[in-house]
C-alpha cells in the first residue's frame, strides 16, 4: 500500500500504535511500509486525534460544504 492510499483513519491507527502500545516509530513505519518522514508529517497533521474524532471532523467538514453551496 502506497503511503496515499491510507485514510485517515488508517493513518491515526498507525500513530496511536506508537503512542499506546511503547512500538518504536522505526519498526511500525516498516511494518506498516511508511516512511517515518511521512510519520512524522502525518503526526504534525493529525496530533493526537483519536478515530472517532478525525471521523467528526470529516462530517463537519462535509457538511460546511454543503451549507456553503447552500448559500
Amino acid at each position: 500500500k502506497h503511503e496515499e492510499e491510507f485514510s485517515d483513519e488508517q493513518i491515526v491507527t498507525i500513530l496511536r500504535e506508537v503512542d499506546t502500545q511503547g512500538k518504536s516509530i522505526e519498526d511500525t513505519c516498516k511494518r506498516h511500509k511508511v516512511s517515518v518522514q511521512n510519520f512524522y508529517l502525518w503526526r504534525r497533521r493529525f496530533g493526537s486525534l483519536q478515530k472517532n474524532e478525525v471521523k467528526r471532523l470529516k462530517d463537519m467538514a462535509r457538511e460546511n460544504a454543503r451549507l456553503n453551496y447552500l448559500f
